[in-house]
């Protein structure tokens, strides 16, 4: 793979510095206005910011990097994560978005999902939601700092700067971003950030590799079996299966939600910006024939296949765009992520489980202190399994499992979920995913599993203990 042009990387410079200035600009805001600022923007985003926002940060390197890999070495069929993703998307969003929006207007609720969890199942089910929602936003972040790493050890390739301490560099970069505006910044950084995707991916990118392609060879230049849509591969149909299950209890769409001025904005915004994430996602199928047709054999890591294309085989200045792209491509789902991590670890587990007494002030700067700590984890754990959709797989797998159907439960079934039913359906998902995660003795994805077994674990124990009314809110107070 051949370095990177000094004007590529300048292009590349320039684009991130005016998504820094944005942030701080953003940050006065949020000391200003703190916490709910912070983490939902005062729930007054309008629709055009909003519908970028749901759009850039759904279609994350996953979904552009992982995706064209993967598809690259297995077929049409890895498409299926991507369709089951905004399936799930829409989904949610057709079902359950008006109804969060409208309880949102309570004031100070609506930070996390945590708020609904403590509603309908105490103070316990909102620390098990704390726990597992903070492990799967470290494990998206994490896939996406290693698809950042792997593009700025290109980008920065003739100073062998290696991997490592690449996806360092790109955490850093997150951190600085997040830690000054909040989700203000995560989404008018994601406008930008969409705009310059569209141009370099959605543009550039099919329109160069379209006119190196011989006639007659897009679909052609591999075994039939190549282009079949059928679902064959079990580790990409389980793929396809965490993510779907992952999509029905999005902590993106829950922020983007809450964010929204109103509910109409906020359906909107998810419909439109999920049918963005659809198209996107056959735009890659387009992509990965071409480079297929073009390049039949690219040696290395699939997740760089993309990378190796762009850098061996396009001009000076449109690498730069194309690579401005692809930053932006990744930074626009890590920040949404890495912000989720810190409000999970924020609202959900200091300020509402363990110091019920803290103040906004204090729960701003609590935000801002553990940004930059949340930020290690998903970097260290990028460095010891970097590949962008398997280390997201771990958070997806268990999430899915644990939460979605006691989240669905307490939107759809309130008056008959009971806490204890709640709390047991979170464990028992979790727990079956984990294990069949662990021991795939049986052909149906573990993620699938987990959220039957949770399902039904919510309906049996909410009917056993529904006359039962305790309060399962007593938590010792930690902060004594």
């Amino acid at each position: 793979m051949g370095g990177v042009h000094f004007l590529d990387i300048f292009i590349i410079a320039a684009f991130y510095g005016s998504i820094i200035l944005m942030s701080i600009f953003l940050g006065k805001k949020v000391k200003q206005k703190g916490l709910e600022e912070f983490a939902v923007s005062s729930k007054n985003m309008k629709t055009f910011p909003l519908i970028c926002s749901v759009a850039a940060t759904h279609i994350g390197s996953g979904l552009t990097l992982g995706l064209i890999g993967m598809m690259y070495m297995n077929g049409l069929q890895a498409v299926w994560i991507a369709l089951w993703y905004f399936i799930g998307t829409m989904i949610y969003t057709l079902v359950l978005v008006k109804r969060i929006r409208k309880k949102a207007d309570q004031p100070g609720w609506g930070v996390t999902a945590g708020d609904l969890i403590e509603d309908h199942m105490g103070r316990k089910g909102r620390f098990i939601f704390g726990g597992v929602a903070t492990w799967e936003r470290i494990a998206v972040t994490s896939g996406q700092l290693v698809a950042a790493g792997l593009l700025i050890a290109t980008i920065l390739n003739q100073w062998e700067i290696n991997l490592l301490t690449a996806t360092l560099i790109a955490g850093v970069i997150i951190i600085i971003n997040v830690s000054f505006g909040g989700n203000s910044a995560v989404i008018w950084a994601d406008v930008l950030q969409m705009i310059i995707m569209l141009i370099g991916l959605g543009v550039l990118l099919p329109f160069i590799l379209g006119s190196q392609l011989a006639p007659g060879t897009l679909f052609n230049s591999a075994a039939p079996e190549f282009y079949s849509f059928k679902p064959t591969n079990m580790a990409i149909m389980s793929t396809a299966a965490a993510w779907f299950t992952s999509s029905l209890a999005s902590q993106t769409i829950w922020s983007r939600t809450v964010s929204a001025k109103d509910g109409k904005t906020a359906v909107k915004a998810n419909l439109i910006g999920s049918s963005i994430g659809i198209v996107w996602g056959f735009m890659m199928v387009y992509i990965t024939f071409a480079m297929k047709a073009i390049y039949p054999t690219i040696p290395g890591n699939p997740d760089s296949f993309l990378l190796s294309t762009i850098i061996d085989g396009f001009p000076v200045i449109i690498v730069g765009l194309i690579l401005a792209a692809l930053l932006a491509n990744i930074l626009s789902t890590t920040n949404t992520s890495l912000l989720h991590a810190v409000m999970n670890i924020t609202h959900d587990l200091y300020a509402k489980t363990f110091k019920r007494n803290a103040t906004q002030e204090q729960a701003l700067k609590f935000a801002r202190i553990t940004t930059p700590i949340v930020g290690i984890f998903p970097v260290i754990l990028g460095i010891y399994i970097p590949k962008i959709i398997e280390v997201q797989n771990l958070g997806y797998n268990l999430y899915g499992a644990a939460i979605t159907a006691p989240f669905w439960a307490a939107l759809l079934w309130k008056k008959k979920l009971t806490p204890a039913g709640g709390i047991a359906g979170m464990i028992v998902g979790l727990t079956v995913s984990l294990f069949f995660y662990i021991y795939q003795v049986l052909p149906i994805p573990n993620s699938i599993l987990g959220v039957i077994c949770s399902g039904i674990t919510v309906v049996i124990v909410s009917n056993l203990t529904r006359k039962d009314k305790k309060d399962l809110n007593e938590m010792p107070q930690m902060n004594k």
